[in-house]
């Protein structure tokens, strides 16, 4: 399999970002309790195009001009507007006065700033657990660990492409696939003896630890390593696996309620977030999993050039996929800035009121956020990106 620009690829990143933005958006008609599969969809997605980069320079390159390459572009990718990110809050911070409201919300960064810029805030949670210090994150930075995971892979996954002939590559990735989900088994009872009462820190740590999410990146990578010729119908088997998960949610949530008496509400302390109820009967044990896998048959299905490609190629999922990088990165803080200035305008303290308005303002937030996301690749990050093809 050769390296070419897939379009629909991009349409997949906006679909993965539109659930996202809607997962965080603090509405009552736009309100989703899924958004984390799409996430799953970025690692899977993030493995299948860096390893067909990988094993195109591999096949190129003696090693130091191999790892040359490759870093310095995904450094000029990723880098300027990430430390921006950061440098712009810690100014924030610094400036603002020690009695502003304002600073108690930027503090999160200035505090956890030592993990924020060494791509290292995945392990946050668990690491100031274990030192007794505060664990928690705020708008600014909850979104952060997908990137220092991504990061993480980066400095690694080079080197394994590079050594390992391809059988071993092979070997090395079903092994990856096969041992994160007993590893999160494992970790499961570890976390759990370590802090019982609290789940969603569990979950949490199940999901951002690198190898426990291994598998995700690894389904990505065998889809570049293996042509998967065999699979005829791939579309056919990922509409069984969509139906498999759906009903997978749906017997779930009606034995919670059912056999065992508790709502999904109750589950989730009312608030929509999927890691309060993964480990409620052990479903992250198959789940996590079987979302990757259902991912990497999403893609293949878009590789061999489904029919519904044309949505995917379709100018707004394009437009959003393209920029997706900077919407994820400023869409949290971006949703504050934008009900501050909605609410100056307009009340939004009546729930009436704000169920009429929802649609409306997402549909405004969702532009606020993709024109602010198109001058950041615009005038910011294709200055950078000009320089990828020098080297």
């Amino acid at each position: 399999m050769s390296l070419k620009y897939i379009k629909p690829f991009d349409g997949l990143r906006g679909i993965g970002a539109l659930f996202i933005i809607a997962y965080h958006w603090p509405g009552q008609i736009i309100r989703i309790s899924h958004g984390w599969e799409f996430m799953q969809l970025f690692f899977v997605m993030s493995g299948y195009l860096i390893t067909m980069v990988l094993q195109e320079e591999r096949d190129k390159f003696p090693f130091k001009r191999y790892a040359l390459r490759f870093y310095l572009k995904r450094s000029l990718r990723l880098f300027p507007l990430y430390f921006v990110y950061l440098f712009f809050w810690l100014a924030v911070y610094w400036m603002l006065p020690d009695n502003n409201p304002l600073k108690e919300g930027v503090e999160e960064v200035h505090r956890h700033a030592a993990w924020l810029f060494t791509y290292t805030y995945n392990f946050m949670t668990m690491t100031n657990f274990l030192r007794d210090v505060d664990y928690s994150s705020g708008l600014l930075s909850t979104h952060l660990w997908t990137l220092s995971l991504e990061e993480q892979f980066y400095l690694v996954f080079p080197f394994i492409v590079f050594f390992l002939n391809k059988a071993q590559l092979r070997k090395a990735l079903l092994f990856a696939v096969v041992a994160a989900p007993v590893l999160r088994v494992i970790c499961y009872f570890v976390f759990r003896h370590l802090n019982p009462d609290d789940p969603f820190w569990i979950a949490q740590n199940l999901v951002r630890m690198p190898f426990l999410q291994m598998d995700s990146l690894a389904f990505g990578a065998l889809l570049a390593v293996y042509k998967f010729e065999k699979i005829e119908n791939p579309v056919k088997i990922f509409r069984w696996a969509t139906a498999g998960i759906v009903l997978i949610y749906a017997g779930n949530i009606l034995y919670t309620k059912y056999v065992q008496g508790i709502s999904y509400y109750e589950l989730t302390f009312g608030k929509k977030i999927a890691e309060n109820w993964m480990t409620h009967n052990y479903l992250f044990v198959y789940i996590i999993t079987m979302v990757n896998a259902w991912c990497a048959l999403m893609l293949l299905c878009v590789i061999r050039g489904h029919r519904m490609s044309w949505l995917l190629e379709s100018r707004p999922l394009v437009f959003i996929g393209r920029h997706s990088y900077a919407i994820y990165l400023f869409h949290l803080p971006l949703l504050f800035l934008f009900f501050a200035l909605a609410s100056a305008v307009t009340p939004l303290h009546d729930d009436h009121k704000r169920m009429l308005l929802e649609i409306p303002l997402f549909l405004l937030y969702l532009s606020f956020v993709c024109g602010f996301a198109y001058l950041s690749l615009r005038y910011f990050e294709s200055w950078f990106l000009k320089f990828k093809n020098r080297y």
